[in-house]
């Protein structure tokens, strides 16, 4: 599980820096890993609770933490870039103009 997630957060953030979006995925793992992760860890992995397992839950809870806002934010900007699924970018439908789907000899 843990290698699912970090597989996951890792090619969502490659993506992202691909887009060259660099600054709101560094936000958004700082979260992922100091306000979730590390909290958790320290919590379960307390004497008295999981131990060393506690601390291995943290860091896969962290992961997906951070693979879920990564890919989030990676499918919100390329919905963003390529606009309405259904229209073709130069805005015209073969309906429009028939003409353009008739094969020039």
């Amino acid at each position: 599980m843990f290698q699912i997630f970090d597989g996951a957060q890792i090619a969502s953030m490659s993506a992202l820096r691909g887009l060259s979006d660099v600054r709101v995925p560094t936000c958004l793992a700082f979260v992922a890993y100091w306000l979730v992760a590390l909290p958790t860890c320290y919590f379960l992995g307390s004497p008295g609770r999981l131990g060393a397992a506690g601390i291995w839950w943290g860091l896969a809870l962290g992961l997906a933490v951070a693979a879920s806002l990564l890919t989030a934010r990676f499918l919100a900007r390329t919905r963003r870039a390529s606009g309405p699924a259904h229209a073709p970018a130069n805005g015209l439908t073969p309906e429009a103009e028939p003409e353009m789907l008739t094969p020039v000899a």
